[in-house]
Formats: C-alpha cells, structure tokens, sequence
C-alpha cells in the first residue's frame, strides 16, 4: 500500500485538486478501514480514483483520467444551463417531472450520446459533444442544441419545463455513474463503510442516493467532517436567546462572520418561503437546508437512526406530505412551489424532499438544535446561507430586518 506522503508528491504538480482532497479525507477523516471513492474534475491528473484506505495510508485500485469523470459531465451540464455549480444543477431537478415523456427522451439521449458506461462502472464521454478550453470541459453547443432542440437559458426567468426536465435527466444520469463507482469500489474493496471526495459531482442529492441504496453501511463525505468547530462557553447564552426566539416562529440572521451569515427558523412556518425568495427575484425559488437532530429526525425523514453522512438529501415521509393532484409533477415549476407540500413548507422541495444537514453535537449550529427542539418539540431547523439566496452581498446586515426578511440579527 502507498504511503501518504508518496501518495500526496504524486498529485501536487500542476496544483492538482487532489492534493486539497486527500487532505479532506486522510488521514483524520479515516477513522478505519474503508473503501475510498474521489471524484473531481480537473484536467492533467486523475479525475476519479478508487482505492480502500486506512488512517496512515491508502491503496489505490484503479483511476480514470480527465475528462472522464461524473463531475465534468456535471460542470457541462451546469454551463448549458447556465446555472454557477452541482448544487443548482440538483436543486433545479426537483421542478423536473419524473413522469413525462421528455424526461424519459433526455435521459436516454445522454446515455447514448454522452456518455458510455463500461460493465466495470468506467464511463467515458464522447468527444462530438464536448470542447475543451483551457483547463475547462465544455458542452459544444451547437451539438447540444441540436440534440436536446434546446438553447442555454440567459437568465433564470427563461427556463422551460424543458430545461427543467432535462437537468432531472442529467441528474439521474450523474447518480448511475456515481452508483457504478461505488458498486465497483464496493466489490474492489470488500469494505462496507465509504468515504467520499468530491466537490462537484458528489451533491447532498448524489450522497442521499447512495445512502438509500444501502450498498455502504457508513458514508462519510464533506469537508470538515470530523473536526466540527466547537461552541464556546460564552455562546450558551446566545444560544438560548435565539432558540428561544425561533421556538416564539421568529426568523434570525446568524452573523458568524463578516463573510457567512445564515438564515435560521421553524421550518413549520408558512410565510418563511416568501420571506426568502425576496432575496432572489426573478429566479426559482428553493426551500430553506434544514439542520436536523439525529435519532429523532428519523420519525420525520426516510433516515436510518444514525445518519450516514454530515449533509444529504433525504425524502419527507408520506405521513407528512400533504396529497397532491395526479398531475402534480406535471405543473409548472412556479405553481409546484407555490403549492403547500407539507407540514414543514420551509424545507420542503417540489419533490418532496428536503436538503439536510446533521451538525455535531458540540458545534454552534447543533447546540442550537438541542435547544430548539427542547422548546419546541421539533428536531428540524431551517437554514440557509444568505448569500446563497442572494444576487449581492449585502453591505449590513440590519438591511434583511428592513426588508422584512428577518425579525432579528444575532451576532456571534
């Protein structure tokens, strides 16, 4: 087996990507054995490497070079829909509708045009469609808008249900391959426990597939994951103040620092929506992420008692949707949002699911939660980056409390 310190000399030319990845995962995130799947997306080294690791070295079994890589065909797919990264790609697929024949006609187009998927969970993408610049991977657009009979969109108001479905076909797509992966690193491996790399490709959606698959009893994906930063002894007042706050339905913003700020309140309230969308005009509007207190948010979410990652896509339970029409996935994207889906219209996407995030017990985020759900009973939280959610930064903060969007501003 390779050592770290060969393994990382390995990747660090060309200021490879690995060289940040690797650190994400070893060796502290290895806390044992396991198998180790990475997925990038830049040019002159590996872009996906498969491999069975432990917390002083790992072995790698096979790679796949540029562009051959789930998170390149991501990053075409979010530049023909003009959309910044993975994560808009996967939000903009729950307005997709599942049943429509468009839907069906996409997806079979990728598989056969795009990409070719080998028995052995490879893939390769086909170069008529795609175009490099520089140290970027392109879709060649004239190709693709012959293809799909579909132009990029120049601004969020000018998505069709067309291109609404079509980013559901490529996500569905994204998720066989890195499912294909997986299984292949799963057999090369024998280890039931996964730890992931990967900015791009490998979404909360991506992570919450593979965690329904049951393929891997553990998946540990997301940077940071096991060096949560700790809440300090002086925060427990505050903590208290802004649970009792959200508890009495108030929405805050947590300034953590001059550059990261979060919106945080009772995902049961109906106007936090409308409230939030007032940051993005003229764009879909998505639901608020939700902090979620594990074992109990298992009575709320399809989860198993323990979750398998830090932050992933789970599924509503039935008994917490509301009903909706037959042709529901059908409706246009503005009407599936305006609809009240559920008990918790603050979290919840068109398709039912819901964008979670589970924080350390010790951090500020999961003190917050305790202490949430102690007042309240309710073991989820919205939360969401303000940025996020916003076309420009806001120079004060106290402007979101004169537009209405929050009730209060908390200072850390």
């Amino acid at each position: 087996m390779k050592q770290l310190s060969s393994l990382a000399k390995a990747f660090s030319r060309q200021g490879s990507i690995y060289e940040t990845d690797l650190s994400e995962i070893i060796p502290t995130s290895l806390a044992g054995d396991g198998a180790v799947l990475l997925i990038g997306e830049a040019p002159y080294k590996p872009v996906v490497l498969l491999g069975k690791g432990s917390p002083k070295s790992v072995e790698w079994y096979t790679s796949y070079e540029f562009p051959h890589s789930p998170g390149c065909l991501t990053s075409t797919f979010c530049q023909f829909l003009n959309l910044p990264d993975a994560g808009d790609l996967a939000h903009l697929a729950t307005y997709g509708n599942p049943e429509s024949a468009t839907f069906f006609h996409f997806y079979e187009l990728i598989q056969e045009r795009l990409v070719h998927m080998a028995p052995d969970g490879g893939m390769s993408l086909d170069g008529r469609y795609f175009r490099r610049n520089k140290d970027l991977i392109l879709p060649h657009e004239k190709e693709w808008k012959i293809l799909f009979g579909l132009t990029t969109p120049k601004r969020p108001e000018n998505l069709s249900q067309d291109h609404l479905d079509l980013a559901l076909a490529a996500q569905r797509v994204v998720e066989d391959l890195v499912f294909a992966l997986a299984a292949r690193v799963r057999h090369l491996s024998g280890m039931k426990e996964l730890y992931l790399s990967g900015r791009h490709a490998l979404t909360p959606a991506i992570v919450g597939m593979l965690a329904r698959t049951g393929l891997f009893d553990q998946i540990h994906f997301g940077k940071g994951m096991d060096r949560p930063e700790p809440a300090r002894a002086e925060e427990e007042a505050v903590i208290a103040d802004m649970a009792k706050h959200l508890a009495e339905g108030y929405v805050l913003c947590w300034c953590k620092n001059i550059r990261e700020r979060f919106l945080l309140a009772d995902p049961r309230r109906k106007d936090v929506k409308n409230r939030v969308n007032q940051l993005h005009r003229g764009s879909l509007d998505f639901p608020l992420d939700t902090l979620a207190l594990a074992p109990e948010a298992s009575a709320y979410l399809e989860m198993k008692a323990s979750p398998q990652a830090r932050h992933l896509s789970l599924q509503l339970l039935e008994s917490y949707r509301h009903p909706v029409p037959p042709r529901y996935f059908g409706w246009p994207w503005v009407e599936k949002s305006r609809a009240e889906k559920s008990h918790f219209p603050a979290i919840t996407h068109a398709d039912f699911s819901v964008q979670t995030h589970f924080p350390s017990v010790d951090s500020f985020p999961g003190k917050l939660l305790h202490a949430f759900h102690r007042l309240s009973g309710c073991p989820l939280l919205g939360y969401g980056p303000v940025d996020r959610h916003r076309k420009q930064r806001p120079g004060d903060p106290k402007e979101l409390v004169g537009d209405g969007v929050v009730d209060f501003i908390i200072t850390r």
